[in-house]
């Protein structure tokens, strides 16, 4: 479904159908090189195969969210300032790339970092003031700019969010029971 079937491995596995005479279905707006093996060929947008598709089966089609981790390490100095490194990874805690640029706060500091790994050392936070993060997004679907308070001195943190693009709202979920030493390794490769 939506895909032009040119790029290996993915157009191997319905190339392989196909041939085989097993029934291989193609969904999509323009025609493909394997439109020839097809069973069934529907020239149409997926989202609207997909909805029809569900309601025929009964089933509700989920509401589609952005879900993306963000791995923080935040650590004073014995100088007294606050040392931050913020990266995108995914499910599995492994660096991926999905953030523009970062800007740190703190200690009447706001350090704008705009390229991979995102670090900056800011003054450390006064009473009442903590050490923040924004976090601008690449903006594939419209995400707006994330504000996140950080723990200062908790070693690593996975932070999961979701944005829901109907609503235009970020969810924030903070921890993980994920084994700090495996963490702590994946984000060396980050550089953070």
């Amino acid at each position: 479904m939506g895909s032009s079937l040119t790029v290996t491995p993915a157009c191997d596995i319905p190339e392989m159908v196909g041939e085989r005479g097993q029934k291989l279905v193609i969904v999509n707006l323009q025609s493909t090189p394997m439109d020839h093996l097809c069973a069934l060929r529907i020239f149409a947008k997926t989202d609207q195969v997909s909805s029809l598709l569900m309601k025929k089966l009964g089933l509700e089609t989920p509401q589609f969210q952005l879900r993306r981790t963000l791995i923080i390490s935040a650590t004073s100095t014995p100088s007294g300032h606050v040392e931050v490194g913020v990266a995108g990874a995914d499910d599995l805690g492994y660096p991926f790339s999905f953030v523009k640029e970062v800007t740190v706060s703190g200690g009447g500091e706001k350090i704008k970092c705009c390229e991979e790994p995102f670090k900056a050392t800011v003054g450390m936070a006064k009473e009442g003031v903590g050490v923040a993060i924004e976090v601008v997004f690449h903006g594939h679907y419209g995400e707006p700019a994330l504000s996140l308070p950080v723990r200062v001195d908790q070693s690593l943190e996975m932070v999961s969010i979701s944005f829901n693009p109907f609503l235009a709202q970020w969810t924030v979920q903070r921890g993980d029971d994920r084994d700090e030493r495996d963490l702590s390794a994946k984000m060396d490769a980050a550089k953070i």
